[in-house]
């Protein structure tokens, strides 16, 4: 067994031109490269991110499927409620952008907050990674690599360069 040095860095999507090294990978889930502010931030980002990748790099993203949200107009995820708390999520549609709305209820205390994203489908997502260079492009609707589809919890893609 070889030790390979695991470095991690925590930046801002944004702030992705700043490294001076490139990596073997690049990682971005959580439904996270939706946070940034509209297709072109996300093409600006998936192109810096294939610049950052050595060769034969991957990088792998998850976000929510918004076919879903998009076509229901009114998208809530089952509540979670334990024996103290309550969490529920929601996403609404405003013009371009969908807003995620989160409550958490704990001993009878309330808080909530309200995100705005950009919500990106696989007919958007796909073509950009395309256009940024990745030549290898496969799409999960899980992480153990179940076949996405529209139904599927997930969209996992996994690009390599």
């Amino acid at each position: 067994v070889t030790d390979h040095p695991i470095h991690v860095f925590t930046k801002t999507m944004q702030q992705i031109g700043e490294f001076e090294e490139t990596f073997d990978g690049i990682y971005c889930i959580g439904n996270t490269l939706v946070h940034l502010n509209n297709l072109e931030e996300v093409n600006g980002f998936l192109h810096q991110v294939h610049r950052k990748l050595n060769d034969d790099g991957v990088f792998i993203c998850q976000i929510v499927i918004f076919e879903k949200v998009l076509n229901q107009q009114d998208f809530a995820f089952p509540i979670i409620q334990k024996e103290n708390f309550k969490f529920k999520r929601r996403y609404d549609i405003s013009e371009d952008k969908v807003l995620f709305t989160t409550a958490i209820t704990s001993n009878g205390q309330s808080i909530s907050n309200t995100t705005s994203l950009c919500p990106i489908t696989s007919q958007q997502l796909l073509p950009i990674l395309k256009n940024s260079g990745f030549q290898t492009i496969e799409t999960y609707g899980d992480f153990e690599k179940g076949p996405y589809s529209a139904n599927s919890p997930a969209l996992i893609v996994v690009a390599r360069k």
